[in-house]
Order: C-alpha cells, then structure tokens, then sequence
C-alpha cells in the first residue's frame, strides 16, 4: 500500500492528524513518567520522562515542518518547501543526541556520587510500573508512526518513529535495572545511572541513525545507482531516443528531482523533440514513483535515419 497518488496538501493534512495523535500519546506518557520518577526516587525513569519530553517537542517541530512543506513554489523558493521534512528530520537526530549525551553525563555523575561519596536511596515499585507502562506504549507509537511515514513517504514521521523506539528502549532497560535494584536493595542502586548511561548510549546511536543520511540530503545526496540506472532505461526505451547521459538527481525533502540530457534524431523539427522530452518526463514519473520534477535538455544525436544514410 503507498499513498504517493496523494497531493502534498493531502500528505500535510494526513501526517498532521496522525502527529498531533502521536503527540498528545507522548506527552501524557512524559508526564506519567516524570511523575514515576520524581515519587519512585529513580533518576532513570526521571530521565526517561524528560526524553519523552523531549519527543512531545520534537512532535510539535514535526507538525510545523508538515505545513511549511505543503506550501506550494514560490518567488524564493521555485522548488516548494519540501526540504523543510528533511530539515526537521536532521533537527531530530541532533536533539536526539543532545539528550542522549545529558544522560551520559548525569548517570556519570550519579555513578560516582554513589561508589565514591555514598549516596543512598530507595527506589520504589512506583518507577518501575511507570517504565513498563511506558515501554509498553512508546514501542505501539513506534510501530504506528513507522507505518504512516512509510506510507505517506515522510521522512520526518519516519525520524519520529525511531525516537518512539528509542524510548522504548530506554523504558524496558530501565524497568529492568530498576527492578533488580528494588529486588536487590540498596547494594544494587548504583544500576540505575548504569542502566541510565546504557540508555543514553543507544540513544545516541538511534540519534546518528536518524541525523547522518538526512543531512548527507540536505548536503544534495543522489538517488541510488539503480534509480538512476532504471531513470536511463525507461528514456532510452522510447522510440526516437538515441541516448540519455548527463543525469543528475537530487532529493526535494522525500522527492526526486531530476535532470538528464537527451539526445534525439537530428533531423526532426523543435515541436517533435519538445513531445519527445514530455514524453520522456510523464514515463518517468510513472516508473519511478518518487521523482517530482524532471528537466529534460534535448540535443541532436550524432546519428541519422537509416533512409537518410548514404
């Protein structure tokens, strides 16, 4: 199932409803665990709470992004806005690892107030239920935003997703630390900052998975080799093309725009070639759903019909 039939004032309108959904989820799961955490005395789940947080902001980033990119070409930008997706998706992963690194230092820090200051504390059954209700629910939202990002192609939403499953992660690992901690006693309280750093490490790695392939696309990454490669078959099959080269790509936020020389017989007339050139463009389209624009530059071939050959 795809859904790239859908118009980019459809694609805002539909990726809007599901973030919003995805939104209100997040910021009542932050809330339960910030809670969890302060009243169940467990540093961990507190900062799962500020990570769950942190995915109710970058929702509300999401649901922005989602209406600048709908907006059509413009006299500054004659592209449209859909780069503002991939911009979003690069502000994510850079979040992402700003919390992650926090985490990392805060459990540090709580390490060694432990192990080297003996600091002492009961954590209760109260942050455990909070991170299993959590882990619980962030991995549905996880499954659920990676469905719709898929099908309405949204790099953002996609991005989304993986910050859902990031919690996850954190919620499960720290509702296991914390309960061998409650089970263990006071001799096991120093896994809750280490399951916190753990966390923070994956966290981390979830962040970079997120924030490297979409800045590579605002740096003007190409389309794979076998898209461009399916792009020069399908305008080189048409009849009265002699040869297609100089082909360049380049994504528009989750569209490809692409540019291609097309050599043609010399001999026919301007109108001729213009047909043959929209032509070339609507096949494209049609066999490789992800291209948005192609230009085409036609060029007189060096060989001429067989009946003009002496």
């Amino acid at each position: 199932m795809t859904m790239t039939a859908l118009s980019d004032a459809e694609r805002a309108r539909t990726g809007t409803t599901i973030t919003w959904r995805v939104a209100g989820a997040n910021l009542s799961l932050a809330l339960l665990k910030v809670l969890a955490g302060y009243f169940g005395r467990s540093q961990a789940v507190l900062a799962d709470g500020v990570h769950s947080a942190s995915d109710f902001a970058t929702d509300i980033l999401l649901l922005i992004s989602l209406r600048i990119a709908a907006k059509p070409p413009d006299a500054d930008h004659h592209y449209g806005h859909k780069r503002v997706e991939t911009l979003m998706a690069a502000a994510f992963g850079l979040i992402l690892a700003g919390v992650g690194i926090s985490f990392v230092r805060s459990g540090i820090v709580r390490i060694d107030q432990i192990v080297n200051h003996g600091l002492t504390y009961e954590i209760s059954w109260i942050a455990t239920a909070g991170a299993l209700i959590t882990a619980v629910c962030k991995e549905y939202l996880y499954h659920y935003n990676l469905r719709w990002g898929t099908l309405l192609n949204n790099q953002g939403i996609i991005a989304n997703a993986w910050e859902n499953r990031s919690d996850a992660m954190s919620s499960f690992g720290t509702f296991v630390g914390i309960t061998a901690a409650v089970i263990g006693g006071q001799r096991w309280t120093v896994l809750d900052p280490i399951i916190t750093v753990l966390v923070a490490l994956l966290i981390i790695r979830f962040a970079l998975h997120i924030l490297l392939p979409n800045t590579n696309i605002l740096l003007g990454r190409s389309a794979d080799d076998g898209v461009v490669e399916s792009i020069k078959a399908t305008a080189e099959s048409i009849s009265g093309v002699q040869d297609v080269h100089n082909i360049r790509t380049r994504f528009e936020g989750n569209s490809l725009v692409v540019d291609l020389h097309l050599d043609v017989l010399p001999t026919i007339s301007v109108a001729q070639g213009h047909d043959l050139a929209e032509q070339v463009e609507r096949n494209i389209k049609a066999s490789v759903p992800t291209v948005y624009e192609v230009v085409v530059h036609v060029e007189p071939g060096t060989r001429v019909p067989p009946a003009q050959e002496q």
